[in-house]
């Protein structure tokens, strides 16, 4: 199988993908921060690499930021489409091992996701912060 990378093509961001003057500027002079958006992407290339590597370009058609009474939702969303595409990762090393029961599998992905919550602790909530 070969191995297929993603690259987002470099675009200029105005006010009508919601990087106003003043976000901008936010931006500029706090760099390191980090934000919540809403994005829409289109696939607009393909190269096949050297070997089997392959790559797809991105490119960013649409772009919300979400202000500070949305962030902590989206943050949410992407915590649960997080846990929701990587699978819980059952202790079952040797034949002896005994296979985790419902209640286990559930009280592991609960320990995920409160792991997950706590990585939010260097962020910066003013500036919508992201996961």
């Amino acid at each position: 199988m070969s191995a297929t990378t993603a690259k987002l093509a470099a675009r200029k961001l105005t006010e009508e993908c919601g990087i106003t003057d003043d976000r901008a500027r936010a931006m500029f002079d706090r760099l390191g921060s980090t934000h919540m958006a809403i994005v829409e992407l289109r696939a607009t290339e393909r190269t096949e690499d050297t070997g089997d590597a392959q790559t797809v370009k991105l490119q960013l058609i649409h772009l919300e930021l979400a202000d500070a009474d949305t962030a902590d939702h989206l943050r949410d969303l992407a915590r649960a489409l997080y846990v929701g595409r990587t699978p819980i990762q059952l202790d079952i090393d040797s034949i002896d091992d005994v296979e985790p029961d419902a209640d286990e599998i559930i009280r592991r992905g609960r320990n995920t996701l409160t792991a997950l919550q706590t990585d939010d602790a260097d962020t910066d909530d003013d500036l919508v912060p992201a996961p």
